[in-house]
């Protein structure tokens, strides 16, 4: 019999600014991103741009999607503010190595999953194409 890995996860990093407050939430943006074995969150102040807190944890015994959203429902559900919802706003980002960077002047959209295909396998009965402009350096982030 092969014995099942348990399911955790562990704080591995946690800086806090001493201005932090709880009573602020209001003015803070929360950024989460989320990797294949971990998850991070950071509070952003909208009012100084400040960094007011970051969290890293990794995630272990992790092998499906669904096992790891349960277990950072557990992270959220067991944690002083994160279910807070008066966040000034919420950012979501999604680790992964399926993208591509394509200068604007080359973009079309219709070829989305063209230009992944040159370093990726697109799954699409549970994954789905997107893009995003990146105007600083003048490129679209599929």
């Amino acid at each position: 019999m092969v014995a099942q890995k348990k399911i955790t996860y562990k704080l591995i990093k946690k800086v806090k600014d001493t201005k932090f407050s709880i009573d602020n939430l209001d003015h803070y943006f929360l950024i989460i991103q989320v990797g294949v074995y971990d998850v991070q969150f950071g509070v952003i102040d909208s009012q100084s741009n400040q960094v007011m807190c970051l969290e890293d944890y990794k995630l272990q015994g992790i092998r499906t999607i669904n096992g790891r959203l349960k277990l950072i429902k557990t992270i959220f559900d067991n944690h002083e503010y994160l279910t807070a919802r008066f966040w000034k706003g919420i950012k979501l980002s999604i680790k992964t190595h399926k993208f591509s960077l394509i200068p604007s002047a080359f973009f079309i959209k219709e070829a989305m999953t063209d230009y992944l295909a040159l370093n990726s396998e697109i799954k699409t009965a549970f994954e789905y194409v997107n893009y995003y402009k990146q105007h600083a350096v003048d490129v679209v982030n599929i």
